[in-house]
C-alpha cells in the first residue's frame, strides 16, 4: 500500500499547508458549561392525563350472580350474630351460677364461723366436734324456716273447664 501522507514522500513542507475556512463564519471558542453553584432546581414533572376508560358495564346475569352473593353473605353474618349471641347468653348464665354457688359456699362458712364462735363462748371447757356446729346450724335454718312470712303469691291455676 502506498501512504499519501508520509513525510519521506510528501513534497510539501509544512509551512505550506493551508487549512481553507469560510471567511463569513467566525470561528467561535468553546466554553466549557458553567457549573450552576448549591442544589440543584427541581423541575415538577407533572404526569400525562390518562385517558379516562368507560367501565364495562355488567350484564345482567352478571348483576343476578352479585345479587345473590350479597344475600347470602348477609345471611351468613346474621346466622354468626345469633351463634354469638346464644354462645355469650349460655356464658353470662353460667358465670351467674358459679356466682351463686360461690356465695352459697361463703354464706355457708360464715354461719359455721358464726356457730363455732358461739359454741365457743358457751362451753369453753369442752371440745367442739362437728356434730354439735352442724347441730346449731340446722336448729338456725329451721328458725329461719319459720320466720319466713308466709306471705307469698300463690299463683292462680287457670280453671279446666271454662263455662260459656
Amino acid at each position: 500500500m502506498n501512504d499519501d501522507w508520509t513525510d519521506e514522500d510528501s513534497d510539501i513542507s509544512d509551512d505550506e499547508i493551508v487549512i481553507k475556512t469560510d471567511e463569513d463564519e467566525p470561528i467561535e471558542e468553546l466554553e466549557a458549561p458553567k457549573r450552576g453553584r448549591g442544589r440543584p432546581r427541581v423541575v415538577e414533572r407533572v404526569p400525562p392525563v390518562p385517558k379516562e376508560k368507560k367501565k364495562r358495564e355488567l350484564t345482567q346475569k352478571q348483576l343476578d350472580a352479585l345479587a345473590r352473593g350479597r344475600a347470602n353473605r348477609d345471611a351468613k353474618r346474621a346466622e354468626r350474630k345469633t351463634d354469638q349471641d346464644e354462645t355469650a347468653k349460655v356464658k353470662k348464665q353460667q358465670r351467674d351460677e358459679a356466682i351463686v354457688k360461690k356465695a352459697k359456699r361463703i354464706r355457708k362458712k360464715e354461719i359455721i364461723e358464726e356457730a363455732v364462735l358461739q359454741l365457743s363462748s358457751e362451753d369453753e371447757e369442752d371440745d367442739l366436734t362437728i356434730k354439735q356446729v352442724k347441730r346449731v346450724v340446722a336448729k338456725r335454718k329451721q328458725a329461719k324456716k319459720t320466720k319466713e312470712p308466709q306471705n307469698k303469691l300463690i299463683e292462680e291455676q287457670p280453671q279446666a273447664y271454662i263455662f260459656y
